[in-house]
């Protein structure tokens, strides 16, 4: 059993809201087991989920070993570091990997790249900001190759296609859509899929994104009738109760940095691959 104690800085929420906030390593439904057995306290008082955390508040957390979350490091330098993230928890934020990994290796994170919060896999960050500024400027120009493996309902027409069409978010309902036809608020959408295997109600393709848009997995197939198993933003709610899949099956299985050999910072990682070998579609 871990006894985890954190002093909350900020306005006032619920101790819900706070602990997720402040306790990362700690799943949802990891917090909610803690609640239920009475082992979450506000200044060492036993507290429901709904009682109010003030300013300078100590939140005092009793987890087990087995509930706490893990930082699985796939690979580190002075300049980068790559992890294995786990489906639920955010890339970026409170409460997030960024945050997990900062306190592991005690040093500031600087995110480089993102993954939905429900897509597991392979993410890199920089350890300083020469690293973030040139991994940056690296995948916005297309240098680093990232490829996903996804699990989908049926099987497609094609067992490799390119697709391209055009993407617009909306921010206001937090989703994006795709079309055939470019208006003045969309962008250019690419992406590249090959089968992978099929059995009789779904198929593996991997993917590799020509852009990198918002979502643009998810959203892309699903234009297609490739719908995502498990996904409940874009794919289809009526298979996923059929085969009682809720679980989104989409992973982030490799990365290839392409960046040039002279680069003054970061030239030693031309050619390195990344794979996820802990696949769970597989």
């Amino acid at each position: 059993m871990n006894k985890i104690e954190r002093q909350y800085i900020g306005e006032e929420m619920s101790l819900q809201k706070a602990a997720t906030q402040l306790f990362p390593e700690i799943s949802y439904n990891s917090l909610m087991k803690c609640f239920r057995n009475k082992d979450v306290k506000i200044n060492k008082k036993t507290s429901s989920p709904k009682a109010i955390v003030k300013n300078n508040d100590v939140i005092t957390i009793f987890v087990p070993d087995e509930q706490l979350r893990e930082v699985d490091i796939i690979y580190q330098d002075k300049n980068i570091v790559v992890v294995n993230k786990q489906q639920g928890l955010a890339s970026v934020g409170e409460g997030s990997l960024e945050t997990l990994l900062s306190e592991k290796l005690k040093t500031t994170i600087y995110p480089v790249h993102r993954l939905d919060t429900n897509t597991s896999g392979l993410i890199i960050y920089a350890l300083n900001q020469e690293a973030q500024d040139c991994l940056v400027k690296y995948i916005k120009d297309r240098k680093i190759q990232k490829d996903y493996l996804v699990k989908v309902f049926g099987k497609p027409e094609k067992d490799h296609a390119i697709l391209s069409d055009y993407i617009t978010k909306d921010a206001d309902k937090g989703i994006v859509k795709i079309s055939h036809t470019k208006t003045a608020n969309s962008q250019s959408c690419i992406t590249e899929y090959s089968l992978v295997s099929t059995d009789e109600n779904t198929s593996i393709l991997r993917v590799t994104l020509h852009t990198g848009r918002t979502h643009q997995i998810r959203a892309h197939l699903a234009y297609y009738k490739m719908y995502v198993v498990g996904d409940e933003k874009y794919g289809n709610y009526t298979l996923n109760k059929q085969f009682d899949m809720f679980k989104q099956c989409l992973v982030s299985y490799y990365i290839k940095i392409n960046i040039p050999q002279d680069d003054k910072i970061l030239g030693y990682l031309s050619g390195v691959e990344f794979y996820n070998l802990d696949n769970p579609l597989v």
